[in-house]
């Protein structure tokens, strides 16, 4: 008998699990062909150059269309200019009534008007709040950027009129009538040097104009021209002077009496002429030690001088002599060597050829001025004034500005 196993069917509830994590990370490389590749790169730098290209032309249209808005602007002012422009011939009697109530000292002052040539001293003076009563030019052109009232009149004149009324060799072809401003109404600038500048002589006008230059850029409180200076509006005043008119309060034709500029306890210093030997004073001086006005007096030989009760009888030459006389005796030490920190200061400055008046030097001794030196070698007489005051002017806000830092 045989035994035969019989087997059961085979059956199994195992689940297999299989753990990928392991190569999670990796990921299928493309195989590319070399030839699609570059084509792709192709494709890429094409796209680029497209949106470049786009961008560019962006930017160039908004710049044309910019540009095209304003071009419309200036057209529009320059029409609007054009409208209310006068063209007039050179010999119109409206320019030569204009011109010649302009051209003398005399003149301006009946009119009270007075002239500008050239854009720059013209919108100068319009920045500073003065407003134009007419502008005389021969191109449009030059009155295109100048801020202009509505009520300003514009005449315009062939070049060769306007040159035929310029001081200048060359002229920039606009004049600019003003009213003449109240220029010692100007408020002096919040970090004014306590310097007053007295002006007495001083008849160039170019001179003149380079001192309130100076006057302007030192930072001074105040300018008083006394009668015997040029005109403050001269034209070749207001050129050398290049704007500084409306920066600096400047009292014009002052008379004799300065007593309500001149405070007691300010110190008073006198410009001078080369009028001692520079090498001594080179020797008895040094940059380091600085005088007072007090010390200064004490070491001189001062001695009180009277002056005569009447000068109407008296001969020019010999006037001319008792001014330079009276002045010679005052202290004198370079510039240098002064102490201009202790009181308020008083500088004054006169033409080179006339000098000093005697009412002001009889200022200067009652006051006990010092006569500043400035030292001069290789046999040079003087300086010009405005150079000179330069110089003085700011040793004077060099000494002050340390003061203030110290």
């Amino acid at each position: 008998m045989s035994h035969t196993k019989v087997l059961e069917p085979f059956t199994t509830n195992l689940t297999m699990k299989c753990n990928y994590g392991r190569w999670a990370h990796r990921k299928p490389i493309a195989i590319v062909n070399e030839i699609e590749k570059e084509k792709n790169n192709e494709r890429t730098r094409n796209i680029k150059l497209q949106n470049t290209f786009s961008q560019n032309k962006n930017n160039l249209s908004n710049a044309i269309i910019n540009k095209t808005i304003k071009s419309n602007d200036n057209k529009t002012n320059v029409n609007e200019l054009s409208k209310r422009v006068t063209s007039l011939k050179e010999n119109d009697h409206i320019i030569i009534s204009l011109m010649m109530s302009v051209k003398s000292r005399k003149m301006r002052e009946r009119s009270n008007l007075m002239c500008m040539e050239g854009n720059r001293l013209i919108k100068d003076a319009i920045e500073a709040g003065h407003k134009p009563e007419t502008i005389i030019f021969s191109r449009l052109s030059d009155i295109e950027d100048l801020p202009l009232h509505n009520e300003v009149k514009l005449y315009k004149i062939p070049y060769k009129a306007i040159q035929l009324w310029s001081n200048l060799t060359t002229s920039p072809g606009i004049l600019g009538i003003f009213p003449i401003p109240k220029v010692e109404n100007t408020e002096p600038s919040p970090n004014a040097l306590p310097l007053t500048i007295i002006c007495d002589n001083i008849r160039d006008p170019g001179n003149l104009g380079s001192v309130v230059r100076v006057a302007a850029g030192v930072g001074c409180e105040k300018m008083i021209l006394l009668k015997g200076c040029a005109d403050l509006w001269d034209t070749k005043v207001l050129r050398s002077a290049a704007g500084a008119h409306f920066r600096v309060p400047i009292y014009t034709s002052v008379t004799d009496d300065l007593s309500s500029f001149i405070c007691d306890g300010m110190n008073v210093f006198v410009t001078d002429n080369n009028s001692i030997n520079n090498e001594l004073l080179f020797d008895d001086f040094n940059s380091q030690t600085k005088y007072s006005v007090s010390k200064i007096y004490e070491s001189s030989n001062f001695k009180n001088i009277d002056f005569p009760e009447s000068i109407e009888n008296l001969e020019y030459s010999k006037l001319k002599k008792l001014i330079r006389n009276s002045q010679s005796r005052l202290p004198i030490i370079p510039y240098y060597a002064v102490d201009y920190c202790t009181n308020e200061i008083v500088i004054v400055v006169s033409g080179e050829t006339e000098g000093l008046s005697l009412e002001t030097v009889k200022l200067l001794w009652e006051k006990r001025a010092v006569r500043l030196n400035v030292p001069l070698l290789n046999n040079v007489e003087s300086l010009n004034i405005s150079t000179a005051l330069g110089i003085i002017a700011f040793e004077i806000q060099r000494q002050i500005v340390f003061k203030q830092k110290e």
